[in-house]
């Protein structure tokens, strides 16, 4: 069974320089699974970083000319995001990119990953338990111009991009400046995946990200035949803790009854309804008194039936009462009487 639903999260901020802003989206995509033999939580991460360096018109593009104040830019000089896991015992796995690159124009990460014994949600409720389940997926992204660093403090990993090349001055009359990079002054999106397992899983967790942007205009200052650029830095940075939805970590064994009962209602209702019309069924939970995954079911099977009660008047179904309960329970949890 592969894990299907991700839980997503997104975060945008400003980093402005010389009366000029640009937004910095961060999307985090989070696809969860717990191991029932050991009640082990997987945190499967994708971080997407999109920077629109397009935003801060990056100029004058006239290599000649310079802004009155003397400088060129201002242009993207380098980011860096970091994340950090709220329970300090969690372990991590799969971390990706992980090898420091320069001047590399494109690069691939990714998950390859399963479980023998695992617990997911399903948007399918057939498919709400299975005995094992697998991910993966690959994404690739084109960085050309940066370089890229991979560092790790225990189980946070940081991701920094800094420029290869910046625009500089040359001299001349009039003093000039080199055009900076596409990537520098232009939109640019990373990519970075890695999961988090965490032993013993009990309770719900978060993380929290640390992001900073630099951006840069050029100057110089003017010595014998010759000039010495200098860079002006701005830094804006974000932090932002995002809590994170539990996967399943039990199972519920439940049982739905109904009368009047016959063969071939039952038959009729099974072709009708596949994925709802079940005697005897098993949902996961977060935890072992949770009864949001019953409740979901029951409200849309009552739907399906009132939603379809000309097809089951024409197969004379014209009332039913049905009741669910759990299995080791002497107790109805829940009765509906459906009637044409």
């Amino acid at each position: 069974m592969d894990i299907i639903d991700a839980q997503q999260y997104r975060r945008t901020f400003n980093v402005a320089m010389c009366g000029k802003s640009e937004p910095v989206t961060l999307i985090y995509y989070i696809w969860n699974a717990n191991d029932k033999t050991n009640m082990t939580d997987y945190y499967l991460v994708k971080e997407t970083v999109t920077l629109e360096n397009s935003r801060l018109e990056c100029g004058p593009t006239n290599e000649k000319k310079w802004y009155r104040d003397g400088t060129y830019g201002p242009f993207l000089y380098q980011f860096s995001t970091e994340h950090s896991f709220s329970n300090k015992t969690v372990k991590i796995e799969q971390v990706s990119p992980v090898n420091s690159t320069s001047g590399s124009s494109t690069y691939t990460h990714g998950f390859d990953w399963s479980l023998n014994s695992a617990l997911t949600f399903s948007k399918d409720p057939s498919l709400g338990i299975g005995g094992g389940v697998s991910f993966s997926k690959s994404w690739s992204y084109d960085i050309p111009d940066l370089k890229m660093t991979h560092s790790q403090n225990g189980n946070a990993p940081k991701w920094e991009y800094t420029a290869g090349t910046r625009p500089t001055s040359h001299w001349g009359s009039p003093v000039k400046h080199t055009t900076a990079k596409p990537i520098l002054r232009t939109d640019c999106t990373v990519s970075h995946s890695w999961i988090w397992k965490m032993p013993s899983a009990s309770g719900t967790y978060s993380f929290t990200t640390d992001t900073y942007v630099r951006l840069q205009t050029l100057a110089y200052t003017v010595g014998f035949f010759k000039t010495n650029p200098y860079y002006n830095t701005k830094t804006g940075n974000s932090k932002q803790t995002f809590q994170l939805a539990p996967p399943p970590r039990y199972v519920q064994e439940w049982i739905m009854s109904y009368t009047p009962y016959s063969n071939d209602v039952q038959t009729t209702l099974e072709k009708q309804f596949p994925k709802y019309w079940t005697l005897a069924f098993d949902l996961p939970v977060v935890s072992i008194n949770d009864r949001t995954m019953i409740d979901n079911r029951i409200n849309t099977l009552i739907n399906l039936l009132n939603n379809n009660r000309s097809v089951l008047y024409d197969k004379s179904i014209n009332k039913l009462n049905i009741s669910w309960k759990l299995l080791n329970s002497p107790d109805v949890y829940h009765s509906y009487e459906y009637k044409y």
